[in-house]
C-alpha cells in the first residue's frame, strides 16, 4: 500500500484515478454477480451446472424489460461489451413502457441486488440481468424488489420496479445487459435483431445446452 510522505505532503488523489478505481470496483462487482451467485447455486444443487447430466433443448431468454435491442458490444462498460461476464445481448428501455423488470427465464433467483439479478433455470443455466450501467452506485435508491433470493419465479414474472428515466437524468446509462453465464461465446441462437422493439414476452435470445 502506498503511503504519502510524512507531514501530509502527498498529492491529493485525482478525479481520474478515483474514476478508474470506481470502474475497477464495478468490474469486480459485475463479475462477482455472475460467479458467486451462479456457482453458489450449483454448489447447493450438485446435479446442476457443468457437472450435471447432458442438457437437452435450448433455453429461451425473454427480454427482461421492454425496449429496443442493442448489441452487447455497444454497452458503455467493458465488463459487458468485451464479454468478460459472458455472451448476451442488451435492451435500451422504452420510456413509455414503465419500469417493470421481469425474470428472463423460469427458475430460481440465485442472486438479487436492487439493480441486478441472476435467475438460474432448473438445469443450472444462469442469466444475469443488470438494470443500467454503474447503477450499483445508487445503493438501491429508485429500485423496488418484489421477490427475494431463493424464490422460484416464472419467465416474465415481475421482479423489480425501477425508473430508467431517473437513471438517465442522473448521468448514467439505463441500458440493460442480459448475459448467459458460463456459456460459450457461440452458445447463443435466435438472437433478436438489433433495433427490434421487444416486450417482456418476446425472446431476446436462446442458449444452447452445454
Amino acid at each position: 500500500m502506498h503511503h504519502p510522505p510524512a507531514g501530509g505532503g502527498g498529492r491529493p488523489r485525482s478525479r481520474g484515478r478515483e474514476g478508474a478505481q470506481g470502474r475497477r470496483g464495478h468490474r469486480r462487482h459485475a463479475g462477482g454477480l455472475g460467479r458467486a451467485g451462479h456457482r453458489g447455486h450449483r454448489g447447493r444443487h450438485p446435479g446442476l451446472g457443468h457437472r450435471g447430466p447432458a442438457l437437452t433443448g435450448r433455453l429461451a431468454v425473454v427480454a427482461p424489460v421492454a425496449g429496443t435491442v442493442i448489441p452487447l458490444a455497444e454497452i458503455p462498460d467493458p465488463v459487458f461489451s468485451a464479454g468478460l461476464v459472458g455472451p448476451g445481448s442488451a435492451v435500451a428501455p422504452d420510456p413509455a413502457a414503465g419500469g417493470r423488470a421481469v425474470a428472463p427465464v423460469t427458475g430460481t433467483v440465485v442472486k438479487l441486488h436492487p439493480h441486478a439479478y441472476v435467475v438460474a433455470a432448473p438445469d443450472g443455466r444462469g442469466v444475469l440481468v443488470h438494470l443500467g450501467i454503474d447503477t450499483v452506485q445508487l445503493h438501491g435508491e429508485g429500485f423496488e424488489l418484489h421477490v427475494a433470493e431463493g424464490d422460484t419465479v416464472e419467465a416474465g414474472q415481475h421482479l423489480v420496479t425501477w425508473d430508467p428515466a431517473a437513471v438517465r437524468s442522473g448521468g448514467r446509462s439505463p441500458v440493460v445487459p442480459v448475459v448467459a453465464l458460463d456459456a460459450a461465446a457461440d452458445a447463443l441462437d435466435d438472437v433478436a435483431a438489433v433495433g427490434t422493439a421487444l416486450t417482456t414476452t418476446d425472446v431476446l435470445f436462446s442458449v444452447a445446452p452445454r
